[in-house]
């Protein structure tokens, strides 16, 4: 059964959370992560990216070798950056933008697979 943990990606205290709940590692992170918008894109962006790149901290300690992450991101200027960032964790990524999502819609997904570890 799905179970959901919220609490602030940057709180690294969040580990803790992640293993009383599933009693150790995990098989897969899934990272649907989004600002407050503003309106501002470029400040949108950039912060949405920095929550990814919490958010791969807090999976760094929790996801299992071999495991599979997925990653929303903003396509903008820092998106190849994280994407880059996260081909040095996973054996395979791929970008992926859903049929379903709308044409003009920026938002993209970083589907990465066989995570190598620390």
């Amino acid at each position: 059964m799905p179970h959901i943990i919220r609490g602030d990606i940057e709180d690294e205290s969040i580990v803790e959370s992640i293993f009383d709940y599933f009693g150790g590692k995990i098989n897969a992170v899934i990272c649907d992560i989004s600002p407050q918008i503003t309106g501002t894109w470029s400040m949108d962006h950039g912060r949405q990216i920095s929550l990814n790149y919490a958010a791969s901290k807090i999976m760094d300690h929790v996801l299992a070798r071999k495991g599979n992450a997925l990653f929303k991101v903003f396509d903008g200027e820092y998106s190849n950056e994280f994407r880059d960032y996260m081909k040095k964790k996973f054996a395979k990524v791929q970008l992926k933008k859903p049929k379903a999502s709308r044409r003009t819609s920026s938002e993209l997904y970083h589907v990465c697979l066989g995570y190598l570890g620390n």
